[in-house]
C-alpha cells in the first residue's frame, strides 16, 4: 500500500479552542442524524454533551452528573424533564438513583438510542421529581415496582 504524500494534520483548528489538552467529546454522525437525536429537546443536547465531559474512556457506567451541576448550563425548571428526555431516547440510563440516601444519581451512556422510538417505556427507570415515596413512580430496574402510568403518560406514550 503507497503512502500518501499528505501528512494527515490531526491538530486542533482555531475554532476548536485552542489548546489540545483540553477535553472533548466524540459524538458521531450517526448519533447527530438520529432520528432520536432530532427528536431531543436542545436544552437536553446541552445536558449530554456536559454529560460526555464527565467521560474520560473508563467510565461510561459511573457518571455522576448531580442537579447542581446541571444548573449551572440549563434551567432548573427543566432539569429532570431533560434527564428524563436523555432516558426516553436512549441515551442515557440510571444506574443508582440516589434520591433516598440524598446523593447524585448515577448515570450510564447506553445505545439504545440506535432502537428508538422502539424502546420499550418500562424497562426505563425515570429521574424522579421530588422527595421519595411522593408522586407517580414507574417500574424500576432494581425491582421495585409501581404506577407507571403517570410516567408513560408525561411523555405521550400510550397507556395499555
Amino acid at each position: 500500500m503507497a503512502k500518501s504524500r499528505y501528512k494527515k494534520d490531526n491538530r486542533f483548528k482555531q475554532f476548536e479552542g485552542s489548546k489540545s489538552s483540553e477535553r472533548h467529546i466524540r459524538l458521531t454522525e450517526s448519533m447527530i442524524m438520529s432520528d432520536a437525536w432530532r427528536d431531543l429537546k436542545s436544552t437536553s443536547i446541552k445536558l449530554y454533551v456536559a454529560m460526555k465531559l464527565r467521560y474520560n474512556g473508563n467510565n461510561h457506567d459511573d457518571i455522576e452528573f448531580p442537579h447542581s451541576e446541571a444548573k449551572k448550563i440549563i434551567s432548573r425548571n427543566v432539569i429532570t424533564s431533560c434527564f428524563n428526555d436523555l432516558i426516553l431516547h436512549g441515551f442515557i440510563e440510571v444506574v443508582r438513583e440516589g434520591r433516598i440516601a440524598r446523593m447524585s444519581n448515577i448515570y450510564k451512556f447506553s445505545d439504545s438510542w440506535q432502537k428508538w422510538p422502539d424502546i420499550d417505556p418500562k424497562t426505563l427507570t425515570p429521574v424522579h421529581i421530588g422527595p421519595p415515596n411522593i408522586g407517580g413512580s414507574a417500574t424500576l430496574k432494581n425491582g421495585g415496582s409501581g404506577d407507571q402510568k403517570p410516567f408513560l403518560k408525561l411523555f405521550g406514550y400510550p397507556q395499555k
